[in-house]
């Protein structure tokens, strides 16, 4: 079957904790002194010192294992790949001089020995031959055999190397996205109208220059991207589209026609759907929209392999997907899939944002395509005029990272200004434990939360107050992170309420649940009564914003999904939020995402930006990129590829 995958890849089979026992079992439950001699010493040492994972080892002990005489620098090839997929890069490439994602940034940590340094930097710089000695069992030429679905695990396309299964779903994804891009729309439109609609816009100053010319677009092609930072207007220019699209058929048209409105999660479904809502409101005979999260609309469970069989196509005529920059390479590869013949895709978002938690990074790719090819550049306008004054520091603040200007970007921050919107918390490490700095950082979070006791019978006033300030940190764990952050500010603000008072706490959904409209991402407050053991008890309950109108939802706290406190959100999870004032913690460890960890902070303050963090990891982010390998820009331009996948068209 030309869908099923006939390689699975230990991401699928393997987890961390599998993969470590596995590891184990193979060398008879001993300590690494105690195992059997070692194939590869040099790689040992480097997993040991915490260079790659087990489940990168044990991927290469699996593959290797009934080989005889292999080269460590094969095996060190292998765990490269299994890392940088990991990390979300789709391939790795290998020149001659140059090996992109590079060895030396992912292998060398600080528990690496002096001694062990120059053994690792050898092997690192020889991956080249190791790649040439893979034994052909485990590889496929895919330019070579281009009309052969590949059946090992890894593919090789030129110069870049790849899992099956990325190999896979870039290609379906190339493929269709390079049939949208020179497909027609079959639905016409009156165009003439619409053009003078926009035309009436934008002398009435609704539209300007960058709005009208993004409708156009989307109007006029079956793909096209909007594409800018905060404060832009890309729902807002969404809206206008949907709206001039609709008013643009005539009523034949309009009983068949169907638009579907997504975003990869249900708090973005759930902006995306109020947003519109507004823009939509006075349209006569427009039918009720329903922002669905992309797995919704395309049918995707956890459990249904993304390619045991071709994704059905979706009916919708307009499909119009926010936040698209969170959107990984399975998801990505689905949706261009299921866009049947003639209809128009839409894709909004800011590519200059945090990278997908999962692999890939086709929303920046498509949009770099498109910039970098004359005949498609129309199809991508970027909205570069911020419509919000408050904002505009923020923005220059925000275009300065992007730029990799570190030096002007930590002077931006460290400016002494009281009126300036930036600021950088002087709490030093060096000279506090970690203790101690949590608990002064603790301390300042608190005096800007309101009060946990309930001030107020208006719901809509207590959720307001909740979305005025909000604590951001890169990483989950440590001292630092996400988890830690929320329990510490939990119980320093319960202390702060009596025995059976109200108090209130900020929570974010961790679970989808369809029948209570509530999605991952999704935040809101907890009101319930102070009892001796801090469990939910009758009469507790939770509110979150409406999904139409300007009222709020009320839930029983009993029935709520899972949940976690929300005085901390990760930079991940804050994406689609905006807020008043933030306070971002920049541990160490916060240097591997990057500029862009930054960038998606900044973005998510609407007055005032605080940001705490050692001056290295500060200058180590500003100078990093999380920019990751495919093969989109290449792939595309080769205008000769005969690509894998056809049989999914």
């Amino acid at each position: 079957d030309h869908f099923q995958l006939h390689f699975l890849g230990v991401f699928e089979v393997v987890m961390f904790g599998l993969a470590k026992q596995l590891f184990i079992e193979r060398g008879g439950r001993k300590s690494w002194k105690e195992r059997r001699p070692c194939r590869w010493p040099i790689l040992s040492k480097a997993l040991k010192a915490g260079c790659f994972s087990y489940v990168d080892y044990a991927f290469a002990e699996m593959f290797l294992e009934n080989i005889s005489n292999v080269d460590e620098r094969t095996a060190a090839f292998l765990c490269h790949l299994s890392r940088s997929s990991r990390e979300g890069h789709l391939c790795i490439k290998i020149e001659e001089n140059k090996i992109t994602p590079s060895p030396r940034e992912m292998w060398f940590s600080e528990n690496v020995e002096e001694g062990e340094i120059n053994e690792l930097r050898t092997l690192a710089e020889n991956l080249s031959k190791g790649v040439s000695a893979l034994p052909e069992q485990l590889l496929t030429d895919v330019k070579k055999e281009a009309s052969t679905f590949p059946i090992t695990p890894i593919c090789r396309y030129g110069s870049l190397y790849y899992f099956q299964k990325n190999w896979v779903l870039e290609s379906l994804f190339l493929d269709h996205f390079k049939r949208l891009l020179t497909s027609k729309p079959s639905l016409d439109i009156n165009l003439e109208k619409a053009q003078q609609q926009i035309a009436s816009l934008q002398g009435m100053n609704q539209l300007n220059q960058q709005q009208a010319s993004a409708i156009q677009q989307a109007l006029t092609h079956s793909f096209s991207v909007i594409t800018g930072g905060p404060g832009t207007g890309k729902t807002y220019t969404a809206g206008h589209l949907i709206k001039l699209f609709w008013e643009s058929l005539d009523e034949k048209q309009k009983e068949k026609c169907v638009i579907a409105i997504a975003a990869p999660t249900g708090k973005a479904a759930s902006n995306l759907q109020r947003s519109l809502q507004r823009a939509t409101a006075d349209i006569e005979d427009y039918p009720p929209l329903q922002a669905k999260t992309l797995h919704s609309l395309l049918g995707i469970r956890r459990s249904t392999p993304l390619l045991d069989k071709p994704p059905p196509k979706l009916v919708a005529d307009l499909i119009l997907v926010d936040e698209c920059s969170m959107i990984d390479v399975g998801i990505m590869a689905q949706l261009f899939a299921s866009v049947k013949k003639g209809a128009r895709l839409v894709l909004l978002g800011d590519p200059h944002q945090l990278p997908p938690v999962e692999a890939g990074s086709l929303f920046s790719d498509a949009v770099t395509v498109l910039k970098q090819n004359d005949d498609y550049s129309v199809h991508v306008t970027d909205l570069k005029t911020c419509l919000r004054v408050e904002l505009q520091e923020m923005i220059d603040f925000a275009t300065t990272i992007n730029q990799g200007l570190a030096s002007q970007a930590l002077e931006l921050l460290n400016q002494k200004k009281e009126t300036s919107a930036l600021k950088r918390l002087s709490f030093d490490l060096e000279k506090e434990n970690w203790r101690a700095l949590q608990d002064r950082l603790l301390s300042h979070a608190q005096t800007l939360f309101p009060s946990p006791r309930v001030v107020s019978n208006h719901p809509e006033e207590i959720l307001e107050a909740y979305n005025q300030f909000r604590l951001l940190s890169p990483l989950r764990k440590g001292p630092f992170g996400v988890d830690e952050m929320n329990q510490r500010l939990f119980h320093k603000m319960v202390q702060k309420v009596r025995r059976e008072e109200w108090f209130v706490s900020p929570i974010m959904v961790t679970s989808n649940d369809y029948k209570m409209e509530l999605f991952n991402g999704e935040v809101g407050v907890l009101l319930r009564r102070r009892s001796h053991d801090l469990q939910i008890k009758e009469g507790d309950y939770a509110i979150f914003p409406a999904n139409q109108g300007n009222s709020i939802r009320t839930i029983p706290a009993i029935l709520l999904p899972k949940y976690e406190y929300a005085y901390c959100l990760s930079v991940h999870k804050s994406q689609g939020s905006e807020f008043d004032r933030v306070l971002l913690l920049l541990p160490e460890g916060s240097e591997v995402f990057g500029r862009e960890v930054l960038y998606t902070a900044v973005t998510r303050a609407r007055k005032k930006l605080e940001v705490w963090g050692p001056e290295d990891v500060l200058s180590q982010t500003l100078s990093k990129t999380s920019s990751r390998t495919s093969g989109i820009t290449g792939r595309f331009c080769c205008k000769n590829e005969k690509l894998t996948t056809d049989t999914h068209r």
